[in-house]
């Protein structure tokens, strides 16, 4: 049986002589992993297999559905190629995919992820607009796979956050009223924002990221994130 779907490339890896180990995010059937023969070989065929895997590209892809875990992908064919303007561009996309890879199994299914990349993608064709990208995502990712907290919720005292008044984050836990040895603490208008998926604003963003970071750091279970050690060589 051939299964068919729109996917974007998150990880390629050479395998054997001439083939790569491919994985994809597909928008029907989550996270995809399959061998794409003759990656490497010599000819015209290579070339236009070697264009579809790249990064930020869409394509249309075919694979023989197997038990295994690793498929065959049999045919792929580009749709699109984003465009994205800089180094920096391109590190925010290999960290959102490799935090995609790391929380995420293989055929798991999220529909809304799909779209929430593809957005994710279109924004960071802007240089200025990178943060706003990563958080966006970060935050959809989260709520699709049932980490993220309830920022509207002060858990301890069971009633909507106050805008007024100050919160810290537990992780494990949710929002409660900030203490005055609370390492972390904002304003509960900057929670109700998030909540909404208001990030857009400059006095929100610096308090999504510090809060994203909590929660995707229990999430991995303290496991340390290539693209982050990337980041910081290139761009230190």
């Amino acid at each position: 049986m051939r299964l068919q779907d729109h996917a974007y490339v998150l990880h390629v890896k050479p395998y054997r002589e001439t083939s790569a180990i491919v994985r994809v995010l597909t928008r029907q059937h989550g996270l995809v992993a399959g061998v794409v023969k003759g990656v490497y070989a010599k000819n015209k065929k290579a070339q236009q297999l070697r264009s579809c895997l790249q990064p930020a590209s869409e394509i249309e892809v075919e694979w023989l559905q197997q038990a295994a875990s690793l498929k065959t992908f049999t045919q792929l064919d580009l749709s699109a190629q984003a465009q994205l303007p800089t180094t920096k561009a391109f590190l925010c996309l290999t960290y959102a995919n490799e935090l995609t890879l790391k929380l995420c199994e293989d055929e798991q299914t999220l529909p809304e992820l799909f779209p929430a990349y593809s957005r994710m993608l279109e924004l960071l064709q802007h240089e200025d607009l990178l943060e706003t990208a990563l958080r966006i995502f970060e935050v959809s990712l989260l709520s699709l796979l049932g980490i993220m907290i309830d920022l509207s919720w002060d858990m301890q005292k069971q009633q909507q956050v106050d805008a007024q008044l100050l919160y810290t984050i537990e992780p494990e836990q949710g929002v409660r009223e900030a203490h005055a040895d609370d390492r972390f603490c904002c304003r509960g208008e900057v929670l109700l924002a998030l909540s909404r998926y208001e990030l857009a604003s400059p006095d929100v963003l610096p308090y999504a990221k510090v809060i994203t970071r909590m929660l995707l750091q229990h999430a991995l279970g303290g496991r340390e994130l290539n693209s982050r050690k990337m980041y910081r060589q290139l761009l230190s």
